[in-house]
């Protein structure tokens, strides 16, 4: 059976879109990640995350996200809800245009995809529920998550 990804991406850098990398970072420190779950800093990887994605059974992206609610608030988004807001190719395209790539530049897209995101800035609590969510779906039984739109 192919495994899962939990993928944190993001700018470490940059308080408004470090909520990926600190995920990453906590989730790696925490021990918690089970076994058949790989855990990828994507960092700003762009489409060069299709082939980490590639042969996955199930696949978590984990990112800061806009305009879901006040800052601190967690989200779980359907994958190909999520490649559905792809409007065009450019540097914002970000998660949207990656998802929608998914089918056509992968042989093998993954069967699940998830946008787990919170608002940002976020604070440690936040964060917290940021990486049990991405934890929470890996461990959960097949859901009805789709990549492709």
């Amino acid at each position: 059976m192919a495994s899962d990804a939990i993928i944190c991406v993001g700018i470490r850098f940059i308080v408004a879109d470090d909520a990926g990398p600190r995920a990453h970072d906590r989730l790696r420190a925490s021990g918690d990640i089970p076994p058949g779950v790989t855990l990828i800093d994507g960092g700003l990887r762009g489409l060069d995350l299709l082939g980490a994605m590639e042969n996955r059974r199930r696949v978590v992206l984990v990112d800061t996200v806009s305009g879901y609610g006040p800052p601190g608030t967690v989200v779980t988004l359907d994958g190909a809800e999520v490649a559905a807001m792809a409007e065009s190719y450019g540097h914002g395209a970000g998660l949207p245009y990656l998802l929608a790539m998914l089918p056509v530049a992968t042989d093998a897209p993954p069967e699940e995809c998830w946008l787990v995101g919170v608002e940002g800035p976020a604070d440690e609590a936040a964060i917290e529920r940021l990486a049990q969510r991405s934890l929470d779906i890996v461990r959960s039984v097949r859901t009805t998550s789709t990549c492709v739109p």
